[in-house]
C-alpha cells in the first residue's frame, strides 16, 4: 500500500472534500482486501469498507498525527471487522 502524503491528509482534515477523495480513491482497494481476507465474504467486505470510510469522514480530525495514517486506517477495518461478526 502506497503512503498518500501528510499534505493530503492535513487538507482532510480542514475539510477539503477533493482530498478525502484522493485518500478514498488510494485506499479503498486495500480496505476492501483486508477486510475480505478477515470476513471471508464480499458482502460483509464491502459494508466494513463503507463503514471504514464513513467513520474515516467522520473523525479524521482527530488524527493528530498524519503519519500514521494508514496504521489509523487499519484499525478501523479491523474494528469495523469485529462488529460485523
Amino acid at each position: 500500500m502506497e503512503q498518500i502524503s501528510t499534505e493530503i491528509i492535513q487538507r482532510a482534515q480542514q475539510g477539503d472534500e477533493d482530498a478525502f477523495q484522493k485518500i478514498y480513491d488510494q485506499y479503498y482497494k486495500h480496505v476492501y482486501t483486508y477486510a475480505l481476507r478477515l470476513s471471508k465474504n464480499d458482502a460483509d467486505a464491502k459494508d466494513i469498507a463503507q463503514d471504514t470510510f464513513l467513520q474515516v469522514y467522520r473523525s479524521i480530525q482527530t488524527l493528530q498525527k498524519p503519519d500514521y495514517f494508514p496504521l489509523w486506517l487499519n484499525r478501523i477495518v479491523y474494528s469495523k471487522f469485529h462488529r460485523v461478526i
